[in-house]
């Protein structure tokens, strides 16, 4: 798929993506995970690799959405000290000088600044993505109980999306001759869901359900 936040013909990325899912699982669940990518890994089976991606990624989206809410709502300020002491001088210098000419308030909103790409180079933005990914480790380790309702609500929109894009599977399944097209926009929800971790629109779920249900009641042409 074109554009798609994860490329499963790119080994090292989805071996990459599966690892950065661990975090959020429990031990047992770790080293049952753990075993397996290693398997599959030194096989270079893709489509076991595959599989356990979207697998630990069903598994982790609540957590991966709880932490994102807790970092953007609660611990922006936690997360933008613990990243700058733990980054080199000259990167942490970087950072809070480029915070205070454009007053942004957050981690994200200083790398996603128009003026950010200049600002910083590839090996800054490295070390700072490597250092944020143990920043995040440590949050969700430290703030598990601050965590729970974010975790909570974020379960009951995994669910709600993933019942529309199982419905979306069953129409494209079951009508032959838009199978192809429904199939290509599931992947496309997919990747952006499971995987880039995004918020799908229910709304625009359910009008892809009610075109497609008006789709399959036509006759084949």
């Amino acid at each position: 798929m074109i554009g798609a936040f994860l490329d499963f013909e790119n080994q090292p990325q989805v071996v990459a993506f599966i690892h950065a899912q661990f975090l959020f699982l429990p031990e047992v669940a770790r080293a049952e995970a753990e075993a397996q990518l290693d398997a599959a890994d030194e096989a270079s089976d893709a489509q076991v690799l595959m599989e356990l991606a979207r697998s630990l990624a069903k598994k982790t989206w609540p957590c991966r959405q709880a932490l994102r809410r807790y970092l953007e709502e609660t611990a922006c300020e936690e997360e933008w000290r613990l990243v700058v002491a733990a980054v080199s001088k000259s990167t942490a210098h970087l950072l809070e000088r480029f915070r205070h000419g454009t007053a942004c308030e957050s981690l994200d909103a200083t790398l996603a600044h128009d003026d950010s790409e200049s600002a910083f180079r590839v090996q800054e933005r490295a070390e700072i993505a490597e250092v944020r990914r143990h920043v995040h480790d440590v949050l969700w380790r430290d703030h598990q109980d601050a965590l729970v309702p974010f975790t909570e609500e974020a379960e009951v929109t995994f669910e709600a999306i993933m019942a529309r894009l199982e419905t979306l599977r069953e129409l494209a399944v079951n009508t032959p001759w838009i199978e192809g097209e429904v199939l290509g926009k599931v992947t496309r929800f997919e990747d952006d869901f499971l995987f880039a971790g995004k918020i799908l629109s229910l709304e625009q779920l359910d009008e892809e359900v009610a075109y497609y249900r008006e789709q399959k009641a036509l006759p084949a042409t």
